[in-house]
């Protein structure tokens, strides 16, 4: 099993991401933004799909997940 990428919060947004299990024909994403409730700090992100332009919100440790996610677009 693969390692987990180490994350750095403040260098997320913006970030690319490919999807290690397309759902959807959706493969490439974008972090948009953070998205939290109330005064908490945020631990979940929206990912913008490329192709379909569909958001998707997941907890922002997810990313870390190599059997999941893959840092940049591949």
């Amino acid at each position: 099993m693969a390692s987990p990428v180490r994350l750095q919060r403040e260098r997320l947004v913006g970030s690319k991401w490919t999807a290690v299990q397309p759902l959807e024909r959706e493969k490439h994403f974008v972090v948009l933004r953070w998205v939290g409730e109330g005064g908490e700090r945020p631990q979940e992100l929206e990912l913008e799909a490329l192709l379909t332009r569909r958001v998707h919100r997941v907890p922002w440790r997810a990313l870390a997940d190599r059997e999941h996610w893959v840092s940049g677009w591949r």
